[in-house]
């Protein structure tokens, strides 16, 4: 992830990899590796995100870097995040996913209403680990 100073003018259009905060700055990021619980980053994955910046946004480049940093975050095998609900105990739930800054808004709401059980409570089966047990038949 880069952050960059702010800056007056915003983005003209939207990119899934780079975003502009409402103060002005722009997050870039969008890497991901299976590097298991090595945190660490490279400078080749820092300039390759620059890179990548620049050209989405050519006007980014003169626009000072402030921080950069690599983290690790849960990937499940399909990309898509885990719902479950234990069948053992009552009351605990798994909840993972990568971006939980892309799925903030349901987890605000529609997911809330699934783990107070309510009846608006969207049906989330097809989210739960089950999913990547392998199957029997063979």
């Amino acid at each position: 992830m880069l952050i960059t100073e702010k800056l007056a003018e915003r983005l003209p259009f939207l990119s899934s990899t780079i975003r502009q905060v409402e103060e002005g700055g722009i997050q870039i990021g969008g890497t991901k590796a299976d590097a298991g619980l090595d945190d660490r980053e490279t400078l080749n994955v820092i300039a390759e995100l620059a890179l990548h910046a620049v050209t989405v946004f050519p006007a980014l480049k003169d626009v000072r870097v402030l921080r950069a940093w690599g983290a690790l975050r849960v990937m499940s095998p399909d990309g898509y995040p885990v719902y479950a609900q234990s069948p053992l105990h009552e009351g605990a739930y798994l909840v993972t996913c990568h971006s939980g800054v892309t799925l903030a808004p349901l987890h605000a709401t529609a997911l809330v209403d699934w783990l107070e059980s309510k009846s608006t409570a969207p049906n989330l089966e097809g989210f739960d680990e089950n999913r990547f047990t392998l199957s029997q038949a063979a």
